[in-house]
Order: structure tokens, then sequence, then C-alpha cells
């Protein structure tokens, strides 16, 4: 047992102080302040009133003792220990400014970037929802079909199979004109207009005038003009329309033609067939027959003008017939639709 010195009495604690008492209390130096939970310890020994915790804050700040390592600030908000050599000082009373949570999910460049496809083309299908495991950028496109369906276009539309392309100065009927169905039309060219002797002549219970041909040896008694219309695409036939009365029989005639355009002679083009024989049914009904010898026309194109002649041959063995009767001529075209 340790006893104060002789003579002298003072407090019994003194005798205990870490610092001076001659029977002093162990002390040990404090353990720093951290994250571990508050506990009363197990060390057998007391802390002095003034003892200190030295606060690590000052000791991790960059430039402390034992600074904190810090890597660079990530795009997705993380940090991440990349070693002593990507430190970055940051002062004490910083605050630190993190890239919106946002940003890392950016499809363009952020770290964690939300998936994204190629929008589908703009068809005629009903609006959906979709259920696509992505999100289309903001700057994302629909590819507009119209224009690979135009002609030369990557997918170009068929439209009932018509072919070809329509320019700015084509008529509507150039686009594709092999596959239009064109239409028979016809042009009555009546014989009250005949010249051929001067003399028209009509028969007396008929209802409309016409031209009566007497059996006689070959005469031209019937002329007929015309302008090829703006709707003509092809030439197809000229008839004539006639009867007889009696039972019928044949009559031995031709068609002949001249045509040409607006400053070319009107023999630019002639053809003169041969005569021959048709044959009328007689007693008074209507005959549309072409000559024997038929018109071609072949160099026959819109707006020429045309005439047509009639000629007959009574005499000829192989006409026999009487008087017949001219109603008129009947030409026959292929036309634009």
């Amino acid at each position: 047992m340790i006893h104060p010195p002789q003579g002298i009495i003072d407090a019994h604690k003194d005798s205990h102080d870490p610092e001076d008492g001659y029977d002093p209390l162990d002390a040990a130096i404090a353990g720093a302040i951290n994250a571990a939970a508050s506990a009363i310890g197990t060390s057998h020994s007391l802390a002095r009133a003034d003892h200190n915790h030295q606060h690590l804050a000052t000791l991790h700040e960059p430039g402390g003792g034992a600074a904190m390592a810090v890597d660079a600030i990530a795009a997705t908000g993380s940090l991440r220990t990349l070693g002593l050599g990507a430190q970055q000082a940051m002062p004490g009373d910083a605050v630190p400014v993190l890239p919106a949570h946002k940003d890392s999910h950016d499809p363009f460049d952020g770290a964690d970037p939300l998936d994204t496809a190629a929008p589908g083309a703009i068809s005629e299908a009903a609006n959906a929802v979709g259920v696509s495991h992505s999100l289309a950028r903001a700057d994302h496109n629909h590819q507009h079909l119209a224009t690979l369906h135009e002609p030369g276009g990557g997918a170009v539309i068929n439209v009932g199979g018509l072919s070809g392309e329509l320019a700015d100065d084509q008529p509507p009927k150039a686009h594709g004109a092999d596959k239009h169905t064109d239409v028979t039309r016809e042009l009555f060219l009546p014989a009250a207009q005949a010249i051929g002797d001067g003399t028209p002549q009509a028969e007396p219970t008929a209802i409309v005038p016409v031209r009566a041909i007497v059996d006689t040896s070959e005469q031209v008694v019937l002329f007929a003009y015309f302008k090829v219309p703006d709707n003509f695409v092809s030439f197809s036939k000229v008839e004539l329309l006639w009867n007889t009365g009696g039972g019928g029989g044949d009559m031995f005639w031709s068609l002949e033609a001249a045509y040409g355009a607006d400053g070319q002679l009107m023999t630019q083009h002639q053809e003169s067939p041969a005569k021959g024989a048709t044959t009328g049914t007689g007693n008074g009904r209507f005959n549309v027959q072409e000559p024997a010898n038929s018109l071609t026309l072949i160099s026959l194109a819109i707006g020429d003008y045309v005439a047509l002649r009639f000629k007959r041959d009574g005499t000829n063995g192989g006409d026999t017939l009487a008087d017949v009767f001219l109603f008129g001529i009947l030409f026959t075209y292929i036309a634009e639709q």
C-alpha cells in the first residue's frame, strides 16, 4: 500500500490523479471517433477530463495526413476506387456537384443508357402503344414510304399493272398506254352530203335522204369528207351502209381514200383498192359492209383531213343488182378512253 508523504494530508481523490497523483489511475489515448455504435468499452483505464478525440475528418480532407482517395465522379453518380492517380481535390467546405441521375440513362452517352430501337415505318396499321422493350430517342425519324413508292423508288407501288412513268408534259393516257382499255368509236358520214354528179336524189318513200346508184357502167357517185378526231388512237375500218329491193344480190364496188395534214397535199396519202363484190340481203334491209378489198389507212393520224370516194361498176359480171341506195359511210376507229 502506498501512503501519502508525512505531514501532508490531501483529498483522497487527488492521490489517484492520472497526471500527478501518487497512486494515479491508469489512462490511455482515446480512440478516434468513428462509425462504430456507442459502447461502454473494455479498457482498464479512465479518460482524463481534458482528453481529446482526434477527428479524422481533417486528416481525410485532400491534403490531410490521411487523405481519402476519391476518384472521378462517374456518369452514374457512383464513386469507385480507381487508385491514388485518380484523386481529385475537394475543399472541406465544398458541396459536391453530381450530375443529374437522369443523365446516366441518356441513350446517346449515358453510363447506363435506356434501350432504343429504330421506329417502324409509317403504315396503314391502326394506332398502337407498341410492345418493344425500348424507347425511341427524341430525334428519331419515321421514314415516309411515299418517296419509296414513287416511280424509280425502292418500293414502287403496283397500280394494276400500269407501266412507265408519268412526266410533267405527258397527257394522262401516256402513262401505261399499253395497259389502258381503249374504246371503239364510230363516225357516220351521211349520203345526203354526197355531191356525185351534182344531182342528189332521194327515194320517194324513204324517211331519210339516200343516194340512188343505178345499175350502169362505172360511176363515182359519193364523196365524203371529215377530220380525224382528237381522241383517235388507231384505225379500224370503213364500211358502207346501203340497201336494195327485191331478193338481194351482189354489188361490185370499192372505196378509195386520200388524206393528209394541214399544209400537206390532199393526195399526201392515197389508197385505191380494186373493186370487188359483196352480197346484199335485199328487201330493203340495211347492209353494213366493208368493201371486198378493205382500206388500211396505215398513215392516218390525229388532225388529218380525209376524203372517201365510193365507186360502183354495174356493168361488171360480178354485179347482179339493179339500183341500190346509199345511206352513208361508217368510219370506225379506236379511241382513247
